[in-house]
């Protein structure tokens, strides 16, 4: 569903994302591609990447259409950042409870098809690529609009081969922009929408809030009241 074939040779434009958590601001977008973020729609991002954590050689992707987007294809993995990803200590990000902080994150290539062959080092390029942005979030460690991402160019094949999972099409309700700060949500990134990813869940806290439970993570990871932001800065 949703499949072409092109000349794997020829570079192509992708733009990256990325969606994470700091040590207690909730889950959020805090890289978007640009021409998302000027139509508004940078919390799809949040609607439709997500789930447990992707293994070795693996990704998801899932093919999106919209009125003030156009069409484009969200491809992604759920990963835990390595030992010095926080360019600081050299220990891995974490949550207020001690926990790893996982990122999801990838590209979107515009389009109403996937292309198969894309490769580890396309994705690899784009997580390089936010990595400025999530510094600043972590080290802010509140809510802050997502930046803005240019595209890149890249071969398609660049890198390893990949195990691609397809997630179901989704179309994007016509309900226009959403202003800045609008979109408070109470679920965790995939967990909307028809065909949602399957690790996605919520629970109550003994407080009464809302909680976060990304039941395919092993370590556990939880969040409260995330907010979506899916207007961009500048």
């Amino acid at each position: 569903m949703g499949r072409t074939s092109a000349d794997p040779d020829r570079p192509v434009l992708f733009w990256p994302f990325l969606i994470s958590r700091g040590r207690t601001a909730t889950y959020r977008v805090v890289v978007a591609p640009d021409f998302l973020c000027e139509a508004g729609l940078a919390g799809v991002l949040w609607d439709l990447a997500g789930g447990s954590l992707t293994e070795r050689g693996q990704a998801r992707y899932r093919v999106v259409s919209s009125r003030a987007g156009g069409s484009f294809v969200i491809m992604f993995r759920v990963l835990l950042p390595e030992p010095g990803s926080d360019r600081g200590s050299g220990t891995p990000p974490r949550d207020e409870h001690g926990r790893r902080i996982p990122v999801i994150t990838g590209v979107v290539e515009r389009g109403a098809a996937f292309t198969a062959g894309t490769g580890v080092a396309v994705l690899d390029e784009a997580h390089d690529r936010c990595l400025p942005a999530l510094r600043t979030f972590w080290d802010a460690d509140r809510a802050m609009p997502p930046r803005p991402s240019p595209a890149f160019s890249a071969p398609r094949r660049a890198g390893a081969a990949l195990t691609w999972q397809e997630l179901p099409p989704y179309e994007v309700p016509d309900e226009g922009p959403t202003p800045p700060g609008a979109g408070r949500r109470d679920d965790g990134p995939g967990a909307a929408g028809p065909g949602k990813p399957p690790a996605a869940a919520q629970a109550q806290d003994t407080g009464g809030s809302r909680r976060i439970a990304m039941a395919g993570l092993a370590v556990g990871i939880a969040a409260a009241g995330a907010v979506v932001l899916r207007g961009c800065g500048r």
